[in-house]
C-alpha cells in the first residue's frame, strides 16, 4: 500500500471516528471534554487492531505491528486533524 492511499484511508477513517462520536454521544447524550476525547481513542484503537491497520510502516520506523497498530488507533481517534498533522510532520515532501 502507497503512502497516498494510506493517508486517503486515514482520513476517511479519522473523519468516521469524529463525525459517528458527534452524532452519537455529542448529540444525543450530550457529552464534552475528555470523555469525547477517550470515546473517540477507543474507537480508533478498536477499529484498526480488529482491521491491522498500522501507518508507522509507510513512514519508515520499524516497530512491533501491535504498537504500530495502537498508535494509528490513537491517531485515527484524534481526528483528522491528527492524521494530517503525523504524515506532514513524517513523510518527505516532493519538490
Amino acid at each position: 500500500m502507497s503512502a497516498g492511499e494510506l493517508l486517503v484511508i486515514l482520513l476517511l477513517l479519522a473523519t468516521f471516528v469524529e463525525w459517528t462520536t458527534e452524532r452519537i454521544f455529542g448529540s444525543q447524550v450530550s457529552l464534552k471534554g475528555w470523555p469525547m476525547v477517550l470515546i473517540s481513542t477507543g474507537m480508533g484503537l478498536g477499529i484498526c487492531l480488529a482491521a491491522k491497520i498500522g501507518a508507522l510502516g509507510v513512514t519508515g520506523i520499524v516497530i512491533n505491528p501491535w504498537v504500530d497498530y495502537a498508535m494509528t488507533g490513537i491517531i485515527i481517534g484524534g481526528g483528522s486533524n491528527a492524521v494530517h498533522a503525523f504524515f506532514g510532520q513524517y513523510l518527505p515532501t516532493r519538490k
